[in-house]
């Protein structure tokens, strides 16, 4: 993924932020959880666009397992390295 001209330069998120936007996510969304992972992190907290969005869970569905499962692990990498995809991976899958 690479950032153009016209995409905003992605912030870093603390790990306390992984954390809870997992567990905030997690307890709304028992059951289907991409849905409202999608609505927070792309309309409320704006941490990605739609289209950052769409590319890493693309990225995310050619791996095996669950796919928020690798989703919170590449979110989590993307912000904070291995550390933080530990923190995002264990609330948000």
């Amino acid at each position: 993924m690479t950032v153009t001209m016209n995409q905003p330069v992605p912030r870093k998120l603390s790990h306390g932020a992984l954390s809870a936007g997992g567990f905030r996510a997690g307890i709304m969304g028992f059951g289907g959880v991409l849905l409202i992972a999608r609505r927070m992190i792309v309309d409320g907290q704006r941490w990605l666009t739609k289209t950052q969005f769409n590319d890493l869970f693309a990225l995310c569905q050619s791996r095996p397992g669950a796919n928020i499962v690798n989703f919170a692990f590449a979110f989590g990498t993307r912000n904070q390295d291995v550390t933080g995809a530990g923190a995002a991976a264990q609330l948000w899958g």
